[in-house]
């Protein structure tokens, strides 16, 4: 398959523009030296990563005969998780309360976010 071909799907450009953002940003600075919002940019950058990350696994599965609705949104879920984690860690401050804190605060919000979509679709069909 040509690199062209590859080229011509969103999410392979979406990626391919990703990396170059990684290659660019995370090359070109010294985390012990920087401004503290370039680190935030840096966390946003890693948090796309994993959105990418997430939804190509997600993607992958289906290799497997399990098919996933809703792959962006359990990515951004995911992500947003995950980016939370980090950043509680990277300043010292993730405790194990804080763990189960933000797990019941994300499968509560999604649960949510899910259940008040699907009542909205039911209530467009009637």
């Amino acid at each position: 398959m040509p690199i062209r071909s590859l080229t011509k799907h969103k999410l392979a450009q979406s990626v391919l523009a990703l990396f170059l953002i990684d290659f660019l940003f995370f090359g070109s600075i010294n985390s012990t030296k920087v401004a503290p919002f370039m680190l935030i940019v840096g966390l946003i950058v890693l948090v796309m990563n994993i959105y990418f990350l997430v939804y190509g696994v997600i993607s992958l599965i289906r290799l497997y005969g399990i098919a996933v609705k809703r792959k962006g949104r359990i990515s951004l879920y995911s992500s947003i998780f995950l980016g939370i984690l980090i950043a509680l860690q990277s300043i010292g401050e993730l405790s194990g309360r804080d763990l189960i804190v933000i797990v019941m605060l994300a499968v509560a919000s999604y649960a949510y976010i899910t259940y008040a979509g699907t009542a909205k679709q039911k209530e467009q069909k009637l």
